[in-house]
């Protein structure tokens, strides 16, 4: 890398240049102390960190680079971290968009149900209420005297209406109770 690069007029061109082609690359910049303001901008450029030629020894050097190695590791392992996030967060979009999309699905069943079932209801009920109405004029004699197997068969005929009125009854509330209107 550094052969292929040319120093330009400005000390941090050649941290620019490293920069630009090896951007993985974890850097310390090594400056004497009246260069300071141009390694705190080359920290500010991405250097991991700094040092002065005047302090230089063999243990102060090997322990930045061992931090900055590790800050390195760190910096990528938090970028995989972020990757990991944005690809969950977007899974979770995608899964609410689902559920919106379920529940949106299951609403309009529910009112499609709710509409059938009072419908239907309804259609039942007034021929069923006609049908009532015949069966208790005939017990009540108004068509006349009936003899007892005629009694008997209107009976049953009633008790098969009433039963069919309960049913029908019993499904419209229970269409109430299910749409919170009960």
């Amino acid at each position: 890398i550094v052969q292929r690069i040319r120093f330009l007029h400005h000390p941090l061109d050649l941290f620019l240049q490293i920069r630009a082609r090896a951007p993985f690359l974890p850097m310390v910049v090594l400056c004497n102390v009246e260069d300071e303001a141009l390694a705190i901008e080359a920290l500010r450029l991405g250097a991991l960190d700094y040092l002065l030629k005047q302090e230089l020894d063999d243990r102060l050097l090997g322990r930045v680079l061992r931090q900055a190695l590790d800050r390195h590791r760190l910096l990528e392992e938090l970028d995989r971290q972020k990757k990991n996030l944005a690809a969950s967060e977007s899974v979770s979009r995608k899964m609410v968009g689902q559920l919106r999309e379920e529940i949106e699905k299951r609403k309009q069943t529910e009112k499609l149900k709710e509409d059938i079932i009072n419908t239907a209801s309804h259609e039942i009920r007034s021929p069923l209420t006609v049908i009532k109405g015949a069966v208790d004029n005939l017990k009540a004699g108004i068509l006349g005297t009936l003899s007892e197997s005629q009694m008997n068969y209107i009976d049953i005929t009633s008790r098969h209406v009433h039963r069919l009125a309960k049913i029908v009854d019993n499904l419209l509330d229970l269409s109430r109770i299910e749409s919170g209107k009960a």
